[in-house]
């Protein structure tokens, strides 16, 4: 059948054909003749334009909600699964509660559900729990899980949602909060075992719970599960505070994919480790640096990070999220995963990698600023930091934490925006050039400003020089990240991360 798809997509005018064609143009951005085509298109095979047409509004408006295209395509094509599917994703987006709740129950009703689907599970769960709706979330997934009993993504599924499922079907109180006495690496690899998972995504999976394992027996202190404990939570807010009464300097720096750039590839996807990092200065700040600047500013923000008190990594919540479960996936075929791997290769040839005169660190999830905002731990954090220092690149954020926390702002210092992110900014802040630019002025700005007050920074993968430059400077700097866009109501992050604010 693929060989024959393949043929008649060759032969001009087939709607296979014209689909193709039209595909070619929307990547190159040639919209307005794409739009044409889907014209031609439409008069013969109405799904595949209604297909293309889709593609050419995601290309031409990344950023809007196409919950109505999608929903109009899905009722003029029922049996079109698929529409359902963009339908769901458009509205969790979106953050249209009663779209994406309708839609799951079409696929489940119809007994047409995957495992992929799991991952809308957990972008409603999402908005479930932002209203603390526990009992919808449960409801959810034990509906979502019998569509698909007798089927072997049934316990791909569960191994999807075996953190959703941890988090809000607990079968034995864990007063102590602490991995081991929960035992959910345990709970994890009894499921991960049992399913159909391939074995390339298990052996990852098993790589990630063996580090951490391995993390935790040598540091004072590991909190790993935050995104389903919210005792965990607590005690990292708990380890910030008691670090501002002690009036000690304090940083916790977090490691995503990003992060990679300043660290080591793994031999053999080391001939990728360029070009990724050119890519990301791209996405980062609209051009690439010049080799010296690259590792100029790649050796500050090692330091940085080999002399942060908490260093946050990718964990099992992370890389279920990014691994395809039902292939032999590596994570090797992109940037994301590549540098998913370089952190996972860092921390476990720690010994070889860090510093001598690094400090003695603790650990935690890449994900604990938006744990701390899932199980509500902000509230306290400002209500007992005092003054507090903010490094962010949105100049209305001041009045959003005193209005939403009643957070007592010293300062506020505006930064470029991530390049990338610029066409989602409601408000754009004055500073033109790029973070690399300015770096040295905003170092300035700093000043003394961070002493005995909490900083929260969020500037990307510049801003841990920033965060380490406050945290000797008798600040406790915390890297908060895209929860300064999720306060501000921009929507950099997928559902999978946090409910549309």
């Amino acid at each position: 059948m693929g060989g024959l798809r393949e043929i008649l997509s060759r032969i001009a005018y087939t709607p296979l054909a014209l689909r193709r064609q039209g595909h070619k143009l929307v990547a190159k951005m040639n919209i307005a003749t794409a739009d044409k085509l889907a014209g031609q298109l439409a008069r013969i095979d109405p799904r595949r334009a209604t297909y293309l047409r889709g593609s050419i509004l995601a290309r031409s408006q990344p950023h809007h909600d196409h919950t109505e295209f999608w929903s109009a395509a899905a009722a003029r094509f029922p049996v079109e699964t698929n529409f359902v599917r963009k339908t769901i994703h458009a509205a969790l987006k979106a953050g249209k509660v009663e779209v994406a709740e309708a839609g799951i129950c079409c696929l489940i009703e119809s007994r047409r559900t995957g495992w992929k689907d799991s991952n809308f599970v957990i972008g409603l769960a999402n908005l479930h729990a932002s209203q603390s709706d526990l009992p919808k979330i449960r409801k959810l997934v034990r509906r979502y899980m019998r569509s698909l009993r007798r089927k072997p993504d049934y316990r791909i599924a569960a191994v999807r949602l075996s953190r959703l499922i941890f988090a809000y079907f607990p079968r034995a109180p864990s007063p102590a909060g602490l991995r081991n006495s929960a035992g959910f690496e345990r709970k994890f690899l009894t499921m991960l075992e049992r399913s159909a998972v391939k074995p390339q995504p298990k052996s990852i999976l098993r790589r990630v719970v063996a580090l951490e394992n391995a993390l935790a027996a040598s540091a004072s202190a590991a909190l790993f599960d935050t995104d389903i404990s919210a005792v965990q939570c607590r005690k990292f807010v708990a380890s910030a505070l008691g670090a501002l009464a002690g009036g000690n300097g304090f940083s916790c720096i977090r490691l995503g994919d990003g992060e990679s750039s300043c660290l080591s590839y793994e031999p053999h996807l080391a001939e990728f480790a360029q070009a990724d990092m050119a890519d990301r200065e791209r996405a980062w700040w609209g051009a690439e640096l010049d080799a010296s600047e690259r590792l100029k500013i790649s050796r500050q923000i090692a330091s940085a990070i080999w002399n942060a008190d908490w260093v946050g990594i990718p964990t099992v919540s992370r890389i279920l999220r990014d691994l395809n479960l039902s292939e032999n996936d590596r994570l090797e075929g992109g940037r994301t995963g590549r540098g998913l791997r370089s952190v996972l290769h860092t921390f476990e040839n720690m010994d070889r990698f860090r510093p001598g005169f690094s400090n003695l660190q603790q650990f935690t999830s890449c994900h604990v600023h938006q744990d701390l905002m899932r199980w509500d731990a902000y509230p306290e954090l400002f209500e007992r930091a005092g003054e507090v220092v903010l490094v962010s690149c949105h100049p209305g954020l001041p009045d959003v934490l005193e209005r939403q926390y009643g957070a007592r702002i010293a300062a506020s210092i505006v930064v470029p925006p991530r390049h990338a992110s610029i066409p989602l900014l409601r408000e754009r802040p004055a500073v033109s050039a790029p973070l690399p630019v300015v770096i040295e002025d905003v170092s300035e700005q700093l000043g003394e400003l961070p002493r005995n007050r909490l900083v929260l920074v969020g500037a990307g993968y510049l801003g841990k020089t920033l965060i380490h430059l406050a945290k000797k400077r008798g600040g406790v700097a915390l890297d908060i990240g895209s929860v300064f866009d999720h306060w501000v109501g921009v929507n950099t992050r997928s559902y999978l991360d946090l409910a549309r604010h």
